[in-house]
């Protein structure tokens, strides 16, 4: 499970999720150990996963049927996809009126700058 991750307890389908405000991406790590995310997804329809008696039941009956982008994805590019999410300051909750600015930037530069980000890379 990656570090970013929060485990889910009792579930016989999921094993840990991730959510990235900003951007509205849910990340659910699967117990088979396949990784999902799902864009635009809002944090009141997360909040309620989280509540959800089934977390499995109401990702199907929920996330799945309103047509939320699914995509998945290897372990290995969890790193990126964290590391690419922009990050709030001030209480960790996200604030629509802040808009992402995206830049390109070259993994060679990242890693020049920080060695330690050679292993995501």
């Amino acid at each position: 499970m990656h570090s970013k991750m929060t485990l889910i307890q009792g579930s016989s389908q999921i094993a840990s999720y991730a959510y990235l405000p900003v951007t509205q991406v849910l990340v659910i790590g699967f117990i088979a150990g396949s990784y999902y995310t799902y864009e635009g997804v809002p944090e009141n329809v997360v909040v309620s996963f989280m509540a959800a008696s089934s977390r499995g039941k109401y990702l199907n009956s929920t996330i799945k049927k309103k047509g939320y982008v699914a995509k998945r994805i290897d372990e290995g590019d969890l790193d990126k996809l964290f590391l690419n999410a922009t990050v709030v300051s001030g209480s960790g909750k996200s604030n629509p009126s802040v808009k992402a600015k995206k830049i390109k930037i070259s993994s060679a530069s990242l890693t020049k700058q920080y060695p330690f980000l050679q292993a995501v890379f």
